[in-house]
């Protein structure tokens, strides 16, 4: 089964998930970051690889993934982070749907 999108809303919601990424079936690796300045100042775009190998096979994928964010303040307001749900889902373990 595919991973619906998840929206995370607040500070500590964002520090809850962050803690429990070591507990996924996966390690995951970033590499290649590539920051985009936009014509809006609180607004940037980056472009990165996830790459990801599962912890029960050692099966390896790379996901190229883009995460829009807004800062204000030094504080990220919003983030969106788009990547491939159902090559991350297959490499866990799920079969896609």
């Amino acid at each position: 089964m595919i991973p619906e999108p998840t929206t995370t809303k607040g500070r500590e919601q964002l520090r809850e998930r962050m803690r429990n990424v070591q507990n996924l079936p996966i390690i995951m690796e970033i590499a290649d970051v590539v920051v985009h300045e936009t014509a809006e100042p609180e607004v940037i775009v980056g472009e990165f690889e996830s790459r990801i190998t599962s912890k029960q096979t050692g099966k390896r994928i790379t996901t190229s993934n883009i995460m829009v964010l807004r800062v204000r303040n030094g504080l990220i307001v919003s983030s969106r982070d788009y990547h491939n749900h159902a090559l991350l889902a297959e490499s866990m373990g799920s079969p896609p749907q």
